[in-house]
């Protein structure tokens, strides 16, 4: 199992926990997994993290065992009770071992857009002085990072809800850097990749189960970007 059994008291957060990402923490050698908790009618959509001795768990909680979801980096200038946790991934640098958190804030009035920052040592929180705003639209989710070439390469979807959308890709120098430079017009970045279909038609392959539209929905989306361990420099395989 994965899990050591914990509940929820808070009435907003449901059942299902998503989009769960496990690093081994070069600090303490522990696995540590950031998780979303959504709350119903997909708001709000927080953070709880835990930790393991071994990657197929148990994992406990960090913090308050019954309640363990919040926000990231609360009390922030720039959003006080701390951003959102959407759609999100980890990120260890493979030269330094310094760990990273990329997600998207969601929708609100400070325009908090598209974040990343460096977690402290223990991989359970985010280090303030970190905080950087990678793209001011709220509208990229579900990033994939990985560090090649001396470059650093953000894959990363567009939102359109239940619609098929596109992929972007994005480098930078450093890890928090200046990603939204990179691409042929900078804030889209390159599109590469997979691009939407049509959607099909109710009740035709792809689109026959009215709430599962993921089926056709989430193409533009990965979760990691691997080295391939048969790879070597001239061969036909991809390095990737």
């Amino acid at each position: 199992h994965t899990f050591n059994g914990s509940s929820t008291r808070r009435p907003y957060v449901f059942g299902p926990l998503e989009r769960p990402k496990v690093i081994r923490c070069t600090g303490t050698g522990r696995y540590v997994m950031w998780v979303r908790g959504t709350g119903e009618l997909n708001d709000p959509q927080l953070l709880a993290v835990a930790t393991s001795d071994a990657p197929t768990g148990p994992f406990r909680f960090v913090g308050d065992q019954t309640d363990p979801f919040h926000t990231v980096y609360p009390g922030n200038p720039n959003l006080p009770a701390g951003y959102q946790y959407g759609d999100a991934t980890l990120f260890q640098d493979p030269r330094t071992g310094r760990a990273y958190v990329y997600w998207r804030t969601r929708v609100n009035p400070q325009h908090t857009g598209f974040r990343g920052m460096e977690l402290t040592e223990d991989c359970t929180d985010v280090r303030p002085g970190s905080d950087t705003q990678l793209f001011v639209t709220p509208n990229r989710e579900a990033p994939a990072v990985f560090f090649a070439n001396e470059r650093f390469y953000l894959w990363v979807s567009g939102c359109m809800g239940w619609a098929p959308t596109t992929t972007h890709l994005y480098t930078a120098p450093t890890a928090l850097g200046c990603f939204n430079c990179s691409g042929l017009n900078n804030s889209k970045g390159w599109l590469v990749g997979w691009q939407p279909p049509p959607i099909p038609e109710p009740g035709q392959p792809g689109n026959r189960k009215r709430k599962r539209p993921a089926a056709w929905a989430f193409g533009s989306q990965s979760t990691y970007v691997l080295a391939n361990p048969l790879y070597r420099e001239g061969s036909a395989l991809a390095p990737f």
